[in-house]
């Protein structure tokens, strides 16, 4: 074999090696000692800032007679039956002050055109991480309490967030809130469980105290059953007036191709809770906290198809159901159906055009109230940059 090696490729052979050992040294050469390397990172750490913003417009329209585009019934008629608005204008910012530590901001200026009080600010906390096992959360974040608390507005697979994310977030269960969490991944140790622990006020966010002595607790643990399945438990407690509230839930998401391009989805969430707001709005003498309970389900299958093209990424199609009871058993449960079509112009979901429908329904109609069944269409575009 060494008979084919000629002079001519021997050459050849130690011209190469000479120029790769010269390169070699070079890049040895150039490169700053461990010491330095260490300050020039931290020193990275520190400069480093993320802006971001996101833009959703919104046209809605009530189909429905004497209703308005909010879902308030009029017995004398209403005018305002439609109407374009902003629903999100937010910026962010994530500040890196070091490799442990990052504080995060997030306003929505939309919120101007209600009374901005107790709105406007929405994230506003600093994060620590110790390892991959413990991070912990200081000042007004979302305190992780099913699936709408772990993905942000703009990848979701239907219109706005659900009936139950509502309620629960203005009993202090869910939203943002302010106080402090914890939250750790075990993945790399072979066991497919994420967790999050959280003591917050409660009493919802930009309050300048708590309105007591109590504190709300909860947690969530998700469980990857597979790389197409993860499932969540969550729980809470809370006090009010000297008596304790509770809250849990179950919750799944499911994601697996069909084909090439096709991709189903499924979001399903079971929640049940105190109301603390309707035993406070209660005129009921010798009252029971226990006897204040909301819950309710609802899952979103979703379809999403992969065009690829320059201008318009994907299509995505879903319908969510949703029975909500915010009183449980004396309450007006409250069913809804929202067929959603979503035109994706841009990846991860940076741009995005959707149509849609909102079927409310609800098992008493009471006049002069939202409490009254009406059907909406909406339209809206989002922005990310």
């Amino acid at each position: 074999m060494y008979s084919h090696f000629t002079a001519f490729q021997m050459r050849l052979f130690l011209i190469g090696a000479s120029c790769f050992t010269q390169l070699n040294a070079q890049q040895l050469q150039s490169q700053p000692s461990v010491k330095k390397d260490t300050i020039k990172k931290t020193v990275s750490f520190v400069k480093n800032i993320k802006a971001g913003a996101l833009l959703v417009s919104e046209y809605r329209s009530s189909l429905t007679e004497n209703v308005d585009m909010y879902g308030k019934h009029s017995s004398t008629g209403t005018d305002a039956r439609d109407g374009l608005f902003l629903r999100y204008v937010r910026l962010s910012g994530n500040y890196q002050i070091s490799d442990k530590m990052s504080a995060s901001v997030l306003v929505n200026l939309a919120d101007f055109k209600n009374n901005p009080q107790t709105r406007v600010l929405e994230n506003a906390f600093i994060k620590y991480t110790f390892n991959k096992y413990a991070v912990l959360y200081i000042g007004q974040f979302r305190p992780f309490f099913g699936i709408e608390d772990m993905y942000p507005y703009e990848v979701r697979h239907s219109y706005v967030w659900s009936n139950q994310y509502e309620e629960f977030g203005r009993n202090g269960w869910q939203s943002f809130q302010l106080g402090l969490g914890l939250s750790g991944s075990l993945a790399d140790k072979g066991i497919p469980i994420t967790y999050y622990v959280s003591a917050v006020n409660g009493n919802g966010k930009n309050m300048t105290g708590d309105n007591d002595r109590n504190k709300d607790l909860t947690g969530r643990v998700e469980y990857q059953v597979n790389k197409h399945l993860k499932v969540g438990i969550n729980g809470g407690t809370g006090r009010y007036d000297h008596q304790t509230g509770t809250a849990y839930g179950i919750d799944m998401q499911g994601e697996m191709p069909l084909a090439s391009k096709w991709i189903l989805a499924m979001d399903a969430e079971y929640k049940n809770g105190t109301n603390f707001n309707e035993y406070i709005a209660s005129k009921v003498v010798d009252k029971k906290l226990g006897d204040y309970r909301m819950g309710g389900v609802y899952f979103t299958p979703s379809v999403k198809y992969n065009i690829g093209l320059s201008r318009v990424k994907a299509l995505e199609f879903s319908t969510r159901y949703e029975y909500f009871e915010q009183l449980i058993p004396n309450g007006n449960p409250r069913t809804t159906i929202t067929p959603f079509f979503g035109i994706l112009l841009d990846d991860n979901y940076a741009a995005r055009l959707s149509f849609g429908m909102v079927f409310d329904r609800y098992k008493r109609q009471v006049e002069n109230s939202n409490q009254w069944n009406a059907n909406f269409f909406f339209t809206q575009f989002q922005f990310k940059f």
